[in-house]
């Protein structure tokens, strides 16, 4: 074992992670020159024992290493029938009793259910998940206080009517999980549904893409996922190490050079920063020691910089256009039906498609979409600016001052962390906001 070092304000990541980390090295997981660390203020990650070089391999964990729906006795796979290799993840470390004990020293680092109780929104009290409506006519009906791609009730409020909606990233989740608990609570006898949520949440947060030989046209794309000893210490950023995987397993490649002592990130694709606090987010409570209390911290998400971030704006934009069929039909036709995006760069060219059917004739908005020129008188530019302003920018900016004041108005101790983390996201997104006003590109 290489000597212990403590690097740069970062402290040892303590001996359960030390007895995880010779558990994988017993099977065949081969570590090169990274380690992992407390961070303070941020909880776990991976930092450089000592200086990469770019092209360096880091980590290499063989096929045999991962925990896959083949890993599962196949008594208990068949039990569950077509469940999802999420759900049957979830339901094997939840309920496969001996099966699942060669796993503990892995599972010894995993966050308790009050970390993810914390942390993801799925579990957040109704206080930060509801609306609030005191029942009085005098008092304002308090707005949803999670941002619109994560709340579909935030996202009906932004539309001026029920149409084009489409459900927010927690529904989608609360739907997954029911979904696959449907079908557990079904074949496990006396399953507890707190105990296979705690587990489906680990699966949730520590799985990654995975292409398993024979097994590639059962399952959807989005379902071919592993469990991966190891690699799940690495914190996500926007851009990171390389991460790549074969018949033989997953290897971690540098990206560039790293010093001794710094953090090394990988990148788990092109994610909002609303998709990683649903999906992704989690804390550890025993990371942080300051002033003799223990605090919790943040381990890795939301991100203060994220390329791929970005305001969905179908809401604001479908109901007006679905109101007239032949600008529907017309989009439709040409691919540009809906996934409509704001970044801090402005509105994407969907979008300006979109809205150039509110603008343009016919035969100037097929040549638009074509790419050829049109006149200026024909654009309409005052209007099309109008539009972008007043429905996109301007509603925007008034839900950011309308969920701040509500996220203030909360005055509940319990829930101060996730008001914090809900505060810090719609800043964010006042900045993105903010940024796309002043870069406006006027048509």
């Amino acid at each position: 074992m290489a000597p212990r070092t403590r690097s740069a304000g970062f402290h040892p990541a303590g001996p359960q992670h030390e007895a995880f980390t010779q558990w994988s090295k017993d099977r065949g997981v081969e570590i090169n020159k990274v380690s992992p660390a407390r961070i303070p203020g941020r909880g776990l990650g991976m930092i450089a024992r000592r200086r990469i070089e770019a092209g360096e391999e880091l980590m290499n964990v063989p096929a045999s290493a991962l925990l896959t729906e083949k890993s599962i006795p196949e008594s208990f796979r068949k039990r569950h029938g077509d469940i999802t290799v999420h759900g049957l993840l979830a339901s094997f470390l939840a309920f496969g009793g001996t099966d699942v004990q060669p796993y503990a020293p892995w599972q010894a680092t995993w966050p308790s259910f009050a970390d993810f109780q914390a942390c993801m929104p799925l579990l957040w009290p109704d206080i930060l998940r509801n609306r609030f409506d005191s029942g009085r006519r005098d008092v304002e009906k308090r707005p949803s206080v999670l941002p619109p791609a994560i709340d579909a009730d935030h996202r009906l409020e932004l539309s001026t009517d029920g149409l084009g909606t489409s459900p927010g990233l927690l529904l989608k989740q609360e739907r997954n999980f029911k979904r696959d608990w449907s079908i557990v609570g079904r074949v496990v006898p006396d399953a507890c549904k707190d105990t296979f949520l705690y587990y489906w949440l680990v699966v949730n947060t520590r799985t990654f893409y995975y292409e398993l030989p024979g097994l590639n046209g059962k399952r959807p794309k989005e379902d071919r996922m592993v469990m991966c000893p190891f690699v799940d210490y690495f914190n996500h950023a926007d851009q990171g190490c390389d991460v790549a995987f074969d018949e033989n397993g997953y290897t971690v490649t540098a990206d560039k050079n790293y010093d001794a002592g710094q953090e090394i990130y990988v990148s788990y694709g092109s994610h909002s920063n609303d998709f990683l606090l649903v999906e992704c987010e989690i804390m550890s409570f025993l990371s942080s020691i300051q002033d003799g209390v223990l605090r919790p911290v943040q381990d890795g998400f939301i991100l203060d910089k994220n390329k791929w971030d970005y305001l969905p704006l179908d809401d604001l934009l479908l109901p007006g256009i679905l109101r007239q069929r032949h600008r529907r039909d017309k989009l439709e036709r040409e691919g540009y039906l809906g996934n409509y995006i704001l970044t801090a760069e402005g509105v994407c060219h969907r979008t300006e498609v979109a809205i150039r059917t509110l603008t343009l004739n016919n035969h100037d908005w097929q040549r638009y979409v074509e790419g050829l020129s049109v006149s200026k008188e024909a654009c309409d530019e005052p209007r099309t600016n109008t539009i972008i302003e007043t429905n996109i920018l301007s509603v925007y900016h008034e839900a950011v001052q309308k969920t701040l004041k509500a996220l203030d108005e909360i005055d509940n101790e319990s829930v101060k962390l996730q008001k914090e983390t809900l505060t810090r996201r719609w800043l964010q997104i006042e900045v993105t906001v903010e940024r796309a006003r002043r870069g406006f590109r006027r048509f």
